[in-house]
């Protein structure tokens, strides 16, 4: 194939992804969010890019395909990330599991994203704590 024809193979690709993102933010769809979840093993990184940024997007909708993902350890280190990129606390456990992971890129990519998880639950706390403090006179 040329370079055009590979081209247009990851920008019909990426159409693909986009439309399968606005069916599973108007209405959930098993199917269109599997379409995205697919997307992550594409050969193609703008495809697998696309795809992670439509599920971090979508957040704690995402979480159960991904933890999927984690249990037939397919995309391993990338979904972990995105699971620290969405940032929910019951994601947690998941993370902390694979931290000692046989994949050293898994467990490189687990510990990275419970540290960006917990750091967002400080700031998420730290935030919280200062819209309950009373105005100062």
């Amino acid at each position: 194939m040329n370079g055009k024809g590979k081209s247009s193979h990851w920008l019909i690709k990426a159409a693909d992804l986009y439309r399968a993102n606005m069916v599973w933010k108007l209405f959930g769809t098993r199917a269109s969010g599997q379409r995205l979840i697919e997307g992550l093993s594409s050969p193609n990184e703008n495809v697998r890019t696309l795809a992670g940024m439509f599920l971090v997007q979508s957040g704690r909708k995402a979480i159960p395909l991904l933890e999927y993902e984690l249990e037939n350890r397919r995309n391993m280190p990338l979904v972990l990330t995105m699971l620290g990129d969405i940032g929910a606390a019951e994601s947690e456990g998941q993370l902390r599991r694979h931290l000692d992971d046989p994949d050293p890129e898994a467990a490189k990519a687990a510990n990275e994203a419970l540290r960006a998880l917990l750091f967002k639950q400080k700031m998420d706390s730290s935030a919280n704590m200062e819209s309950q403090r009373p105005p100062k006179e």
